[in-house]
């Protein structure tokens, strides 16, 4: 295999097929080997269904993979992946081992956490999910950052440095310096960011205001309009609009905790 191809990424989606119960999942995944070398060598889906999963390991000779359509970009690939879903209706279509459908911001939550991929990609997965155990997606815990680019963390350092705090900013900061979290006696929750899980809404000043924290974290499903996005020194900074004009702030890394 050449070098260019061990460095590019491919993102695409996948079908997988008991040949003897005629069920199948659709699934999707990333790589950096030819996806044809991945699925079903390397890779044997994302599925949570544990039942399904053991079968494929004690029974490999019942099943058959095929690689449905190969994108450029990861959300691409996302994209098809629901397209798929939403056609055969696989969240309750018995033909299928899918146990929910991937939806336009995450798959259903109920039993799973979120997670994120190296480009920063938020998604709700189970901790048996094959993506987590490769260590495609890691665990988005307290106080873990996302691999922002250079020039990312270059703007936030340049919009943070040499500001007035305010003094808000400056209660946040002597709370997490005494008291934090669950501990301190006004505890309302954690605001999970991007950039770190905090216990005030005031922590990113000036970069994110109080009042943008909030909404961003308790309103997270909310999709992100153009006005939005006009209004936000941290949206602008870190992402052109277009790149996510049908996202959620949840999709960006954005929510309450309250664990």
């Amino acid at each position: 295999m050449s070098r260019k191809q061990k460095d590019y990424k491919y993102h695409y989606t996948y079908r997988i097929t008991n040949i003897i119960e005629k069920k199948y999942y659709y699934g999707v995944h990333s790589c950096n080997c030819l996806p044809k070398e991945d699925i079903g060598v390397k890779y044997f889906s994302s599925s949570k269904n544990k039942a399904f999963k053991d079968d494929i390991k004690e029974n490999p000779q019942n099943y058959k993979y095929k690689v449905v359509k190969i994108f450029s970009t990861r959300k691409e690939a996302l994209e098809h992946e629901i397209f798929l879903h939403n056609k055969f209706n696989v969240g309750v279509n018995k033909k299928f081992y899918n146990e929910s459908k991937q939806g336009s911001t995450n798959r259903d939550t109920s039993g799973l956490f979120p997670a994120r991929d190296v480009d920063g990609n938020i998604f709700m997965i189970s901790r048996d999910d094959e993506r987590f155990i490769s260590g495609e997606l890691v665990s988005i815990n307290k106080g873990r950052k996302l691999n922002f680019s250079i020039e990312h963390r270059a703007n936030l350092s340049k919009a943070l440095t040499g500001k007035p705090k305010s003094p808000e900013h400056r209660l946040a900061t002597s709370l997490a310096t005494n008291t934090r979290g669950k501990n301190h006696p006004r505890f309302k929750g954690y605001y999970v960011t991007p950039m770190g899980t905090f216990d005030s809404p005031a922590a990113l000043i000036p970069i994110i205001t109080l009042t943008q924290m909030k909404i961003y974290c308790n309103d997270c499903e909310t999709i992100i309009t153009h006005a939005a996005y006009n209004k936000s020194r941290f949206l602008q900074l870190f992402y052109e609009y277009e790149e996510i004009k049908d996202r959620t702030y949840k999709d960006l890394g954005f929510w309450r905790d309250y664990i």
